[in-house]
């Protein structure tokens, strides 16, 4: 065989692996022409868009269609660039079906030469409709979690809140109770007894007497928690004014809270002040309150 008869067949088989590759590609394959008419397409096009080939061949690719205002002026535009030689990023596309339906396609742009001259580009199209309603789905997935995440968030911090306050209160009512409690052992019970062991009672009463103080001290004692005696002195309406003024309330807040006048507060806070034994001392009386406990 001579040598240009080798070249000859070599070329045909050339031609034939393209043809094979061309014919069973993945993606839509499409050459265009420097005027962007459509030149020859793959059957890929049948796949992806329901048109034929022949719908296609020889129309310019604006005239078919498929393409939205504004992304025939983005195609436009590619296809300039391309032929300028400058390859343009893979572009998307929305693209309209020949049943109307609508399709993403991803696009990929290279001039297509024969020696130094510029015959037009090929376009590799891919269809990622798939891809992007995935995308959409995981989007609308991460949004809804955020929005849920939120949603948890704020209803946790509303309920820690309710819980904080509700436990202030919890703590401010038992310290309320157990002053109250302390106030009327020591006031009202505590002088009787002492009476009553000062009564001439025989050794057995006395016995009895004796342990009765003991057991009430023993209830008072984790009551107490340290706290001066001077404090269980106050007056109901005393311990209520110190409570108050140990978590830092004013006087104006005091007396509304209490329904009194502020000077009827002062007067209060003046009698504590006497018998925790710091009147006329340069002592703040909050501080002095909460160094008791």
């Amino acid at each position: 065989m001579t040598r240009p008869a080798e070249n000859d067949l070599r070329e045909r088989e050339e031609k034939y692996k393209y043809r094979v590759i061309f014919e069973h590609a993945n993606d839509l394959i499409v050459f265009i022409d420097v005027d962007g008419r459509f030149v020859e397409v793959n059957p890929k096009l049948e796949e992806i868009f329901g048109y034929r080939r022949q719908d296609f061949i020889g129309r310019h690719f604006s005239q078919i269609g498929v393409l939205s205002p504004e992304d025939l002026q983005k195609a436009r535009h590619a296809h300039r660039k391309t032929l300028a030689g400058i390859s343009p990023e893979i572009l998307e596309f929305e693209v309209f079906r020949r049943d109307g339906t609508r399709a993403s396609v991803e696009v990929n742009a290279r001039v297509l030469n024969e020696g130094k001259r510029i015959k037009g580009s090929i376009l590799i199209i891919r269809d990622i409709t798939e891809r992007k309603r995935a995308e959409e789905a995981l989007r609308k997935a991460h949004e809804a979690l955020e929005r849920k995440v939120r949603e948890r968030t704020a209803n946790l911090e509303e309920v820690n809140t309710a819980l904080r306050v509700l436990l202030k209160k919890r703590e401010e009512d038992k310290t309320e109770l157990e002053e109250r409690i302390l106030y009327n052992i020591k006031e009202l019970v505590m002088p009787y007894l002492e009476k009553l062991k000062g009564s001439g009672l025989d050794e057995m009463q006395a016995t009895q007497a004796g342990i009765l103080e003991s057991n009430l001290n023993d209830i008072l004692s984790p009551l107490v928690r340290g706290m001066s005696m001077g404090y269980l002195k106050f007056t109901p309406t005393e311990i209520q004014v110190a409570n108050l003024v140990k978590h830092g309330r004013p006087t104006k807040e005091i007396s509304d809270l209490m329904s009194l006048s502020s000077k009827t507060i002062e007067f209060h806070r003046d009698n504590i002040r006497k018998k925790l034994g710091i009147k006329n001392r340069k002592v703040n009386l909050r501080t002095y309150l909460l160094s008791l406990q």
